[in-house]
C-alpha cells in the first residue's frame, strides 16, 4: 500500500499577497530599466555617421580643419574652391622676362613703341622728347599730336567732342604730381594711380588723357558714349587704351578709360591682332 504524500503546508492569505505584490514590483522595476535603456540607446549620436546627427551639428571649426586635413593626407580628392576664393600668386616687382616668341621689347624711350610701366622705367629717367607740340593748352610729340588731331575729329563726326585734358609731363612735374597723390591718398593707393618720375608714360609725350566734360578723368567715362567711341576706335588712330578694365594685375594700375598711348599705326594693328588686351601681354610679360 503506498504510503500518502505528506500535507503541503497551507499559506496563509497574507504572506501570498505580499509575494505577488513584490513581484509585481520587480515586474514593473524590470521593464522601466528595459525601456530606459532602449531609449538611451536610441538617442545615443553614431559616431561614423557624416553632416548628419548632433555631434556632426556641434563639431567645432578646428574639429572640422582637421578632419580636412585628415581628408586631403589620405589622398582623397577634394572638390577646388571657387574662382573667387583661390589665392592668387602675388605679384612680383623684379622686371619678367619676354616670351621668345614675342616681340622685342625697344628701350629707347623715344621709340613709339617703347614699354613704361612700373617695372620698366625710361633711360634716362630724366628723359624729356623734343618735337613738343601744343594742343588745348597741353603738349605731345608732334607725331602723337597730329593722331590725336585725327581722331578728335573722327570722334567729332560721330557726334563726341573729345579734348585733349592732360599730355605731356617733365621728370620735376611728375615727381610734385606723385608727391601730392601719396599726401592726399597714401603711397598704398598712390602706386595704383599714378607713376614715380621716370617710369610715367605722360614723360615720354605720347600718353594722352582724353574727355569731353562728362565723366572726365573718372572711371564713369569708361560707360559714355564718349568712352566707348574711344575704346572701339582708338586703335585706328594708333593709339591703345593703355589701363583697361581688368587688367589691374597685368598693368599695374587702376581701370583709366580715358588714358590713351600713341603706338604709331603698325604697332597698334599689331596689337590688335594679337590679341593681346595691354602692352605687357604684347611683349609676353604678363598673362
Amino acid at each position: 500500500m503506498p504510503v500518502p504524500a505528506p500535507p503541503r503546508p497551507v499559506m496563509s492569505r497574507g504572506v501570498l499577497g505580499r509575494l505577488v505584490v513584490t513581484a509585481a514590483i520587480v515586474v514593473i522595476m524590470l521593464a522601466v530599466a528595459v525601456i530606459a535603456l532602449k531609449l538611451g540607446v536610441r538617442d545615443e549620436p553614431d559616431p561614423t555617421a557624416s553632416g548628419t546627427g548632433t555631434a556632426a551639428a556641434s563639431a567645432p571649426p578646428a574639429a572640422s580643419a582637421q578632419a580636412n586635413s585628415a581628408q586631403a593626407n589620405s589622398g582623397q580628392a577634394t572638390p577646388a574652391p571657387p574662382a573667387s576664393a583661390r589665392i592668387q600668386a602675388p605679384v612680383t616687382s623684379a622686371a619678367p622676362k619676354p616670351r621668345d616668341d614675342s616681340p622685342q621689347i625697344p628701350r629707347d624711350p623715344a621709340d613709339l613703341g617703347v614699354l613704361v610701366n612700373k617695372d620698366h622705367g625710361l633711360e634716362p629717367t630724366s628723359y624729356a622728347p623734343e618735337n613738343l607740340r601744343t594742343l588745348n593748352g597741353q603738349q605731345l610729340r608732334a607725331d602723337a599730336t597730329g593722331a590725336l588731331e585725327k581722331l578728335m575729329r573722327g570722334a567729332a563726326k560721330d557726334g563726341h567732342n573729345l579734348k585733349l585734358l592732360s599730355g605731356y609731363r617733365s621728370a620735376a612735374e611728375q615727381d610734385a604730381l606723385r608727391n601730392s597723390y601719396e599726401q592726399r591718398y597714401g603711397t598704398s593707393y598712390a602706386n595704383t594711380i599714378s607713376a614715380p618720375a621716370g617710369f610715367s608714360e605722360h614723360q615720354t609725350g605720347l600718353a594722352a588723357d582724353v574727355g569731353n566734360g562728362r565723366c572726365d578723368l573718372e572711371k564713369c567715362f569708361g560707360q559714355t558714349p564718349a568712352g566707348k567711341w574711344v575704346a572701339k576706335n582708338a586703335s585706328k588712330y594708333g593709339f591703345t587704351v593703355r589701363y583697361p578694365l581688368g587688367q589691374e594685375e597685368s598693368t599695374g594700375y587702376a581701370y583709366e578709360p580715358w588714358h590713351l598711348r600713341y603706338l604709331g599705326s603698325k604697332t597698334s594693328k599689331d596689337l590688335v591682332k594679337s590679341k593681346a588686351k595691354t602692352l605687357e601681354q604684347y611683349y609676353g610679360l604678363k598673362p
